[in-house]
């Protein structure tokens, strides 16, 4: 259902936005912010569909988790990073 929906809908959504796109910005233009986009989109959903993997908890991808917990912050960065190489300590 997934490859028919991707071969049906998507042509006709492509055609849509390329057509507004054209109207505002030149073929070159229009290719490479499609490009992008679709890019960050298929970056944006596989993030979203591991996290929700790993929020589910399958025991098959499971045995490969490294963290116990689950970070859905968007800043790992704590700042502790140049405490310790600068001190060698906290």
């Amino acid at each position: 259902m997934i490859y028919a929906a991707a071969f049906s809908f998507v042509p006709n959504l492509v055609k849509w936005i390329l057509s507004l796109l054209l109207e505002v910005m030149s073929e070159k233009y229009a290719y490479i912010a499609m490009v992008l986009s679709t890019l960050l989109f298929m970056a944006f959903t596989w993030n979203l569909v591991m996290m929700a993997i790993y929020k589910i908890k399958i025991p098959f991808f499971e045995q490969y988790r490294i963290y116990p917990k689950v970070h859905t912050h968007l800043s790992r960065n704590r700042g502790l990073g140049r405490k310790i190489t600068r001190n060698g300590s906290l």
